[in-house]
């Protein structure tokens, strides 16, 4: 069953470049780059850090009307699903249907386009989870986070209403390092800085100051 979902999977992501070409050439105000070609490759795992094979896993670009682009592919042997797209202009977002039976969803937004590629998500069943909320603040409107990275297991989304929010769903009872870069623009230089948080099975809220 898995080596037929793999053969489809892999016949989907030929079609899809083709795809999206048809839907730049035919929407009006498309969320796409149309000069920017993509290569996605996500990796998708449990919460003991193994691959999840044969996930099902629907991708959605958003549209600032009408409805968002859908499509959908399956986890191979380890884990992952690649294909090539037009780079998004909108959020990019992650739908998964895990073996679990809980749904999870991801986000990638304001993303540079090699933020897109080599992203690891963990699918997470909802008594295994924990949420940090991370806010960064500064007096300094010239300094602002240009880069966050999670060394541990679970996923980040940047929040919508305000960039300097992280939202993170974790597993409980690890120990995670969070990486992050300050960008100042008046002198055009950048400096990463690290944390680290012992995580235990109670929600989280912090504020940095940068």
């Amino acid at each position: 069953m898995l080596k037929f979902l793999n053969r489809v999977n892999r016949k989907v992501r030929t079609c899809t470049l083709l795809l999206f070409v048809l839907a730049f050439v035919v929407s009006c105000g498309p969320p796409y780059d149309g000069d920017v070609i993509v290569e996605i490759e996500n990796e998708f795992f449990n919460s003991s850090n193994e691959p999840i094979a044969g996930l099902a896993v629907e991708y959605q670009v958003s549209r600032s009307y009408g409805t968002d682009d859908s499509f959908s592919f399956v986890t191979d042997e380890n884990g992952a699903i690649r294909f090539s797209i037009f780079n998004p202009r909108g959020d990019f977002r992650i739908y998964t249907t895990s073996f679990l039976e809980n749904s999870r969803t991801f986000t990638m937004a304001k993303l540079k386009p090699d933020r897109l590629n080599s992203q690891r998500f963990y699918v997470l069943a909802f008594d295994e989870v924990v949420y940090f909320e991370l806010r960064f603040s500064s007096s300094n409107f010239q300094r602002s986070i240009s880069n966050i990275e999670l060394s541990g297991i679970g996923n980040y989304a940047i929040n919508r209403d305000d960039p300097e929010v992280f939202n993170l769903e974790l597993k409980k009872n690890q120990t995670i390092t969070i990486s992050y870069t300050v960008f100042d623009s008046y002198d055009n230089s950048s400096e990463t800085f690290s944390i680290v948080r012992e995580i235990g099975t109670n929600d989280i809220s912090e504020t940095l100051q940068f």
